[in-house]
């Protein structure tokens, strides 16, 4: 097994019709679930970093990030936490697959 968990199980999805599939993977921010919604954390300094809330505590939040890389942020360094209304899937996604490799995605998705 390889890879990195940023999304849901597949197991979810395998009840979901090929167009409900198709309408997630073309239009990803449709409906995202709050735990893989993107926020924007903006630090008293400027700086504006941008990842799924992984851990929360009084003092500090954990933000994963693509390639399962995380950053931990001091509540003190944040000037303000934002939730951009975006999935962490990539959109445009379906330009870089065939009509056939979009197919197989589906299929693969459904369990088949």
């Amino acid at each position: 097994e390889t890879g990195i968990e940023v999304g849901p199980s597949l197991i979810t999805v395998r009840h979901r019709t090929a167009s409900e599939l198709l309408t997630q993977i073309l239009d990803p921010n449709r409906e995202v679930g709050p735990n893989y919604m993107q926020f924007a954390v903006a630090f008293n300094d400027g700086q504006v970093v941008a990842g799924m809330i992984a851990e929360e505590s009084p003092v500090s939040l954990t933000l994963k990030q693509a390639e399962n890389k995380q950053q931990i942020i001091q509540r003190e360094q944040i000037a303000e936490i934002k939730a951009t209304g975006l999935s962490l899937m990539p959109d445009g996604f379906e330009k870089k697959l065939s009509a056939q490799d979009f197919a197989d995605l589906i299929a693969f998705l459904r369990g088949g």
